[in-house]
């Protein structure tokens, strides 16, 4: 029996062919099953990451997993949100040096935006992205441990 492969291992993974993706995907989904830990459900959001970004389906759609959630809030919002997948600055205010994230979703009026850790962060800042050019002041509506939801404001 072969060991599992580690997730940052996956990085060349648009490499593969969509078939060898998914089923390299499934088997890393099915080792983070196995846990309980805090590590292992980033491993699943990894995971889950990864199919977006590589149009591949989810395979999982259980209560509590970013899919699930992110399907329950679709239903709240004005402008429904597209996959962006995109690496973003956060600008606090007062100059403080950027964060680095990655935006997942975005709409006319806001994204979900993820990065190391939320709790350090300010309820506003400014968040660009260079490859799109968009350049917006965000007010906080929605932290979990990872991340935010943000809604565009005017300034």
């Amino acid at each position: 029996m072969s060991t599992p492969i580690p997730l940052p291992a996956l990085r060349t993974i648009a490499a593969l062919s969509p078939r060898d993706a998914d089923v390299l995907l499934t088997l890393a989904e099915r080792f983070y099953r196995l846990p309980t830990s805090q590590n292992a459900r980033q491993g699943l959001r990894r995971v889950a990451a990864y199919r977006r970004f590589l149009k591949l389906p989810p395979t999982r759609n259980e209560p509590g997993s970013m899919a699930a959630d992110s399907n329950a809030m679709v239903e709240q919002r004005r402008a429904p949100r597209q996959d962006l997948f995109r690496l973003g600055e956060l600008h606090p205010a007062g100059g403080s040096s950027p964060i680095d994230c990655l935006v997942r979703e975005a709409s006319a009026d806001g994204a979900l935006i993820e990065v190391g850790q939320t709790s350090a962060l300010p309820d506003a800042f400014t968040l660009k992205i260079q490859s799109t050019g968009l350049n917006k002041p965000c007010q906080v509506v929605r932290r979990t441990e990872r991340c935010l939801g943000v809604a565009f404001t005017t300034a």
